[in-house]
């Protein structure tokens, strides 16, 4: 790791591992593969070291060439109302919650309510929400996978990848393998245990592999970078990450709009077609 004159690389990457706060302000760390800086507390998935370097100030990450987290705010400075913007955001909703001034499930109903589309939708099944995921890689390795293949087919597909890769849990069960398991495999194994083509083996290697080297896939990942390093990935495409964006990051505005039951929802043939619809 790069470092300051007077830091020590592996105590500041200790601190960020255990999102350390009393290190904010003393140390920064940048991630090369995304170009974004983080101060110690940041609650981002932290990289692997060998890509990571430590900066004694956000100055000196910017002449870098690193940006901002747009999570943690390393830019601001320590004390003032955006260092714990997320503290003081979390806990003006609980207040308003509390209070009884907003029901955010209400909310949400209510301006979904005004468009025609939804309008029904919202009615027959009030406060439905797009469901999260529990682990990004999980789902984002399965999107690879099922792409455009039926629902069965990628079952299927996904459970050859488990009972080959996966780690057993109680009551017969399995875990999804880690992306350091199927990074460590690469595509050519992946391709002879999944029986998928080849293209498709190497985007999941791929995936794999940037998600072992600290490709963010959470509800706390800058989204714009985490969606520039997916569309930079082979075999991954716009509905793909799109869904991804959707699904494990927790964007509320990602939309597949080449997904073909959304057309059909939509009522319009092209994709394009249907992301004007949605706006």
């Amino acid at each position: 790791m790069i470092t300051g004159a007077e830091l020590d690389p592996d105590a500041c990457y200790r601190a960020s591992i255990g999102r350390e706060s009393r290190w904010d302000g003393r140390s920064y760390l940048g991630v090369v593969t995304t170009g974004v800086y983080c101060r110690p507390s940041c609650p981002a998935r932290k990289p692997l070291p060998r890509i990571c370097r430590v900066y004694p100030s956000a100055a000196a990450a910017v002449a870098a060439g690193f940006r901002a987290c747009r999570r943690c705010c390393p830019e601001t400075l320590p004390g003032s109302g955006r260092w714990d913007v997320r503290g003081d955001l979390a806990a003006w909703a609980v207040r308003m919650i509390r209070d009884g001034v907003v029901d955010e499930v209400d909310e949400v109903d209510e301006v979904l309510s005004a468009d025609p589309l939804l309008a029904p939708l919202v009615s027959a099944r009030p406060g439905l929400r797009v469901p999260g995921a529990i682990d990004g890689f999980e789902t984002a390795a399965v999107a690879v996978l099922g792409h455009q293949v039926s629902v069965l087919a990628a079952a299927t597909v996904t459970a050859r990848l488990v009972a080959d890769y996966g780690t057993p849990a109680p009551s017969g069960l399995s875990l999804f393998p880690t992306a350091q398991t199927l990074a460590e495999a690469g595509a050519q194994r992946l391709r002879e245990t999944t029986r998928v083509p080849g293209a498709r083996a190497e985007a999941l290697n791929a995936l794999a592999e940037a998600t072992a080297a600290g490709l963010a896939l959470g509800a706390d990942a800058d989204r714009d970078a985490s969606r520039a390093a997916l569309l930079a990935l082979p075999g991954v495409g716009a509905w793909t990450s799109e869904y991804i964006a959707l699904r494990a990051l927790g964007d509320p505005d990602a939309f597949p709009g080449t997904d073909l039951i959304l057309r059909r929802a939509l009522g319009v043939r092209a994709g394009a077609t249907a992301e004007q619809r949605a706006r």
